[in-house]
């Protein structure tokens, strides 16, 4: 009975556990496109999302900037009192005070004290007529800065998509490497069943197929090692884009654009003036000068008028009082004091042209150099082809060889091992051509072709 009770109960743990496995969502795995990548990162990324930020901010401070043309209003409010008087004959000499008394008794309804109870309110603007230029300029550098920080919005994109190509074409090499592996193992069992029959017709000796095996557990290992590869490089490639923990893999359909140099030449002093660097090298020394007209402007007078509403009650006064001001300043020591700040920002406008004029040569070699490596990945492409080719004919060669007994199984495996290093060196080259490739068009302001 016991017996039985124990099997119903372990019978009914097995349907729940199945009913739970059958119940759990699965979660298929997200084959991402290369734009999809770049997408991804654009929206996740935390260099992506700080940039996002620092645009905010710019537009805020453009936003306060901009507030300082309206007028400054303030508003304030008193109640005051007080157990004792606070103007009271007290506080006057002796001699005064007798007066008071004296006074004070020749008028019973009288008494001398003042500012024991109070109540106010008051409403004042201010307007300022002329600063000098400086609300207008700190205007522009608001502008400025804003431009400044979608134009680095734009160079992080930039550096974004040239992260994730280069995850994203690595990972199509690795993807290749595991297909010549495959194509190795294949020929492999061939030449281990060639191996064995002729072992067993006493044709060679044992060494053949141990040399075959040994090759077959060598490809083993790297096909492991190519496995962890991609694993880790998948989940790097997920927590770049945003997507930390999913299990993504990339779409390996895309087509490989192996064009010759010379079809993507640009011409490099056009791009130079499209780059977004160019601009931000600009912007700098905008700001500069901007820097530097907003301190001459603390040399120039400047004018604001005011208006105020003051309502009181005093005692038995109550009121309300009108007032109206207008201010000049003419900062007369500024004329002195402040020409060497001037001449301090004039100077930070000179270091900003010389360091725009540095980057931009700079520029000019970047582009250059990115083409010479462009140039040399297209023709490592070129002579890893001849290498298949050549690698191939010695294998076709060494396999009839081997078929007619004139060379071991030794030779027959170095023949084999040539054609995989050979289509190795060609996959290697074409994935470098795709990151040059990539490298150039984003460095030429075309990095929208790139992907």
């Amino acid at each position: 009975m016991k017996l039985k009770y124990y099997f119903l109960i372990s019978l009914l743990t097995f349907h729940l556990s199945l009913f739970t496995f059958l119940c759990t969502p699965v979660h298929a795995q997200r084959i991402l496109s290369l734009q999809e990548c770049c997408e991804l990162a654009e929206q996740n990324n935390i260099k992506s999302k700080d940039a996002r930020h620092a645009i905010e901010t710019a537009d805020e401070q453009k936003k306060f900037a901009f507030s300082k043309y309206l007028p400054e209003v303030n508003v304030t409010g008193l109640v005051f009192k007080s157990n004792k008087y606070l103007v009271a004959k007290e506080n006057f000499s002796d001699f005064i005070e007798e007066i008071i008394d004296a006074f004070e008794s020749s008028t019973p309804d009288f008494h001398f004290g003042f500012l024991k109870n109070y109540t106010g309110a008051n409403i004042s603007v201010v307007e300022p007529i002329y600063t000098g230029g400086k609300l207008t300029r700190y205007n522009k550098l608001a502008d400025v800065q804003k431009d400044v920080r979608q134009l680095q919005w734009e160079v992080t994109k930039d550096e974004l998509y040239e992260q994730v190509e280069k995850y994203y074409y690595t990972l199509l090499s690795l993807y290749s490497k595991q297909k010549i592996i495959a194509m190795a193992d294949s020929e492999l069992v061939h030449y281990h069943k060639d191996a064995k029959n002729a072992l067993e017709m006493g044709i060679v000796n044992k060494s053949d197929l141990l040399t075959v095996e040994l090759e077959q557990n060598k490809n083993r290992s790297l096909k492991n090692k190519l496995v962890n590869g991609i694993s880790l490089l998948k989940r790097a490639l997920a927590q770049f884009i945003g997507l930390d923990g999913e299990d993504i893999d990339i779409d390996t359909t895309l087509l490989m654009k192996i064009e010759a140099p010379e079809m993507l030449l640009a011409n490099h002093l056009s791009a130079l003036e499209q780059r977004h660097e160019t601009a931000l090298l600009d912007k700098n020394v905008e700001a500069q000068q901007l820097y530097k007209r907003i301190a001459q402007a603390d040399n120039l007078p400047t004018l604001a008028i005011m208006g105020s509403a003051v309502w009181s009650d005093v005692g038995s006064t109550r009121g309300t009082r009108f007032n109206a001001l207008a201010m000049l300043r003419i900062p007369i020591s500024a004329f002195w004091s402040n020409k060497h700040e001037v001449k301090v920002k004039k100077i930070a406008v000179q270091q900003a042209k010389d360091l725009r004029d540095e980057k931009r040569q700079m520029m000019l070699l970047q582009m250059q150099d990115a083409f010479d490596k462009l140039t040399n990945a297209y023709e490592e492409i070129q002579l890893s082809q001849k290498a298949i080719e050549k690698a191939n004919e010695n294998l076709r060669m060494n396999e009839d060889y081997y078929s007619v007994g004139t060379i071991n199984m030794t030779n027959l495996l170095d023949a084999q091992r040539l054609q995989q290093q050979a289509l190795d060196q060609y996959n290697d080259a074409v994935c470098e051509y795709q990151m040059c490739r990539s490298h150039y068009l984003i460095v030429t302001a075309r990095s929208e072709q790139s992907r």
